[in-house]
Parts: C-alpha cells; structure tokens; sequence
C-alpha cells in the first residue's frame, strides 16, 4: 500500500475541525438565547420539519450523490447534474405528501399545514444541493472552503432567528433563520462547482440511473434508514409525548452531537476522500480502516465521559431549567453518541466496501426497534427516559453487530472491535460515575463558591 502523508491528513482534519470550532461557539453563544426566545414547542415543531426534511434528502437524490466520489472523473460532472436535476423534481413532488401528512396524520388546519409542507420542501431542496456540494468539495480536497461552511451555517442562522423575533416573528422567525443558513451556505458552495446545474436529457438520466444501479438499489434505501432511525423515533415523540417534551429532546441531541460536529464529521470528511483514492489506487485499506477505527475510539472518550457526568448540568446552565429533561435524557444518549462519533469518523467505508446492503439492513433493524421502544415505553411507563433507554440500547446491540460484520468483509477479526468497544463503553461509564460523584462529594466538603454554583445545575 503507498504511504499515506499523514501531515497532510492531519492538516485538513485540523482545517474543517476550525470552522466547526468556530461554529459550534457560535451555537453555545446564540442557542440559548435563540431557545428562550421561542420556547420548546417551536424547537419542538421545527424538528418534525427536520426530521421530514432529513429523510427526504436522501430519497430525491435516489442515492446517487455519494456516486460522485467515487465516479470516474470523465464522468462526475453528468453524474452532477443528473442528481441535481433528480432531487429538484422529486422536492417539489413531494409538496402533497407532505401537506397530507401535517393534515391528516397531525390533524392541522389548511394554513398551518401548508406554510409547515412549504418550509419543509425549501429546507429539503436546499439541505440537499448542500449535501451533494460537501461530496463533490470533498472529492476535490477543496477544505477551504468546507472550512467555512459550518460558520456561515450557524452565524446565519442566529443573527436571522433573532432578528425574526425582534420584528415579531414568533414563530415562523426560527424556520426563516434556520432556512437562510442552509441557503447560504449553498450559494457559498456553489462558487466552487461547475456552472452546469441541470440535464435536461430522459436518456441521459436514464444511463446514468442504469450505470449506478447499485447505489439506487442499497444507498438510497440504507441512507433513508440511516435517517429514519433517528427521524422516525423523533415524530413518534412528537405525536406520542408532544412538542414540548420533543423539544426537550431535540436539545440533549444538540448537545451531544457538539463532539461529532467539532471532530467527528471532520475526521469523516478527510477519511472518505482519502478511503475512495486509495479503493481507485487499488490499495489495500484493511489496515487503514483499523488503525482509524482506533484512533476514532480514543478520541471520542474524553468528550464522552465530560458528556455523560454532566450533560444534565451543561444543559440547565445554558438553556435554563425548563430544559432539566433534557439534560437527564443527555446523560443517557451519550452511550449512543459514542457510536455516532466512531461511525461519523469512518463514513463511507460501506460505500467503497460496496457493502450498502449492510448498512441498510442495520438502520432498518434499528429504526424498528426504537419505533417499538418508543410506542412500548410511552404505553407501559409514559416515561421519555424509559424510551430513551430503548433506543439507546437497540442502537448499541445493532451497531457493534453491523462493525463486526464489516470487520469480517475486510478479513479482519470482529473480536478486536468487540472488545475495543467494551472498553470504551464500560471506561465512558465508569470515569463519568467517578468524576460526578467525585465533584459532588467536593463540593461538599469544601464548599467552594464556584463548585457550588455548578453544582446547583446539575439534576441530583
């Protein structure tokens, strides 16, 4: 296998890892204020638009945007442009599914429904040219530019959404907000792609469908099961247990998602790109995949453990105690956020591995079992932290299964991953205990000012 130039690896994580930075401290400044503002029933409302949004974006494009990485470069701008032109006719279709779906399944009057369908098909288009953007940016090694998406995301989105509610907007002022961030990022991607945007030729899509047949056929259907298990258990909340406690969840996701934004989906980024090039060099990338599967294990266990002992405290201390179900839900969803990060870290390995089918089979498996976890938890305890345990474990059984596998298609031995997982999960556990329980028993005994104050966010 040729040598991989690890400064330069390290140098592009450390690029996208800077804009995230900045991004994220931008969200910890202005997603408090952007939280009390409008209150957990619009958060909540807008992360059913989300959660239709999200799974959309993967079926108008019919899988074939992550094509683009590893297309022959003869060929990758017709392969653009088809996409592009696939998941605009497939947006606006959409429009009267989803206006059904607000009126007969969540039972909203005509005007509500129609200006929630509406967001959601502008957030979907522009969520999904964004999307296929970072795939061909990425495939180009253009992390300038990357680098700065995440910022102007997230600046948008909270100098719109405050303003919104400056000129009354109390309501609708967060989904413009939210709107205008993706909106712009695009038209800041879109300097660096090429002109042509759209086919206008049956045939052409056509051969370009039958060519990569094989994303239609596993990564559509894997990427909208991808995003159903976390989407689908998110509406059940909603329709289940309401808006509110919805957004309470929404909130612990954010927050343990910080750590994914900052390192993982960097590390993602620059390991795919560097994963395809090796798969068209025709290296062998069993050792690269192992020794990135280990380094992303240690770097998610400090973020964890600080996570997972005070999550609830972090919550409360930022977005008020309204919130305090939030951060207990937090603690609990750290476990999954473990294998969020590690999976985030080595995205695209299904895909140069042409194993879709494996991933689609285990986001199928997991969506089920947290829909059930949800119904089953909601009818039996009313509990959101019993359904969050549902979903937690069901995620982690399903994922340790579906990296065994993969450890297997790459002759490498599952048992490794096992018992490297094992002890991060047992490790997160232990030192998260310890380090609370060891903050407490100071707090107690010294009766620090400062200790005492942080102590009084977190939910004893």
């Amino acid at each position: 296998m040729k040598k991989i130039n690890l400064s330069n690896r390290m140098r592009n994580v450390v690029k996208i890892s800077s804009g995230n930075i900045i991004a994220q401290l931008i969200s910890i400044v202005t997603l408090p204020i952007i939280t009390r503002l409008y209150g957990a029933e619009v958060i909540g409302a807008w992360t059913t638009i989300n959660a239709i949004a999200t799974i959309l974006i993967y079926l108008c494009d019919l899988g074939l945007s992550q094509a683009i990485m590893v297309e022959r470069e003869e060929n990758v701008i017709d392969l653009y442009c088809v996409v592009t032109t696939i998941s605009t006719v497939i947006c606006v279709l959409s429009f009267t599914v989803i206006i059904l779906y607000y009126s007969v399944v969540l039972k909203q009057d005509t005007r509500t429904a129609c200006i929630n369908s509406i967001f959601a098909v502008v957030y979907t288009f522009t969520f999904r040219q964004v999307q296929t953007c970072y795939v061909w940016l990425n495939r180009k090694k253009d992390y300038n530019t990357l680098m700065k998406n995440p910022i102007i995301n997230y600046s948008a989105i909270a100098i719109f959404s405050i303003i919104m509610y400056i000129l009354g907007f109390k309501t609708y002022g967060y989904y413009v907000g939210t709107t205008l961030g993706q909106v712009l990022t695009l038209l800041h991607m879109k300097r660096r792609l090429p002109k042509e945007m759209f086919c206008f030729s049956s045939e052409r899509i056509k051969s370009t469908i039958t060519e990569n047949d094989e994303f239609v056929k596993f990564q559509m259907p894997a990427q909208i099961a991808a995003q159903a298990r976390q989407q689908l258990p998110n509406l059940l909340i909603g329709s289940l247990f309401g808006n509110k406690v919805l957004g309470y969840f929404s909130i612990s996701q954010k927050l343990i998602s910080i750590p994914v934004n900052l390192i993982g989906q960097a590390l993602g980024k620059v390991f795919y790109q560097t994963l395809a090039e090796l798969q068209r060099q025709g290296d062998n990338i069993s050792y690269f995949v192992k020794r990135n599967m280990s380094r992303a294990m240690k770097v998610a266990f400090v973020p964890m453990v600080l996570f997972a002992a005070f999550g609830d405290a972090a919550i409360v201390m930022f977005f008020g105690a309204e919130y305090s179900i939030g951060g207990t839900i937090s603690r609990i969803m750290v476990f999954r956020a473990c294998f969020t990060f590690i999976s985030t870290s080595l995205t695209g390995i299904d895909i140069v591995l042409r194993k879709q089918k494996y991933s689609m089979i285990t986001c199928v498996t997991q969506t089920v079992l947290a829909s059930l976890g949800v119904i089953v938890s909601y009818y039996l305890t009313n509990s959101i932290y019993v359904c969050t345990f549902f979903i937690v474990i069901s995620f982690i059984i399903v994922q340790m299964l579906y990296f065994g596998k993969m450890y297997s298609v790459m002759h490498l031995k599952p048992l490794n991953y096992y018992m490297g997982i094992s002890v991060l999960l047992v490790s997160v556990l232990l030192c998260s205990y310890g380090l609370r329980y060891a903050f407490v028993w100071i707090t107690n005994v010294t009766g620090l000012p400062l200790f005492t104050w942080l102590k009084s966010f977190m939910v004893m």
